[in-house]
């Protein structure tokens, strides 16, 4: 028996028809992929993610909007003051 390195012994592969392994590597790529695709346990991280990015971009657009209007009042009321007129 020959010894690869890292003194392990190697084991003997029965060969099996040369057709089938590229069918069975393709069952098991089709059952990899359909496991992916019905596995739901990370869908709930990914709709976390997209719901924080939703409310953050609102936050962001909110505060841009709050701020221009908060600068136009305290324009307007800078206005009324220097020019000592009834605004």
């Amino acid at each position: 028996m020959s010894r690869r390195e890292g003194g392990q012994a190697a084991t003997k592969v029965q060969p099996g028809p040369f057709f089938l392994a590229p069918i069975k590597r393709a069952m098991v790529m089709r059952r990899v992929i359909s496991n992916l695709w019905n596995d739901e346990s990370g869908i709930s991280s990914v709709e976390y993610a997209l719901l924080l990015a939703f409310v953050t971009a609102g936050i962001i657009i909110g505060a841009e909007v709050l701020s221009d209007a908060i600068g136009n009042e305290l324009g307007d009321a800078a206005g009324c003051i220097e020019d000592a007129v009834v605004c």
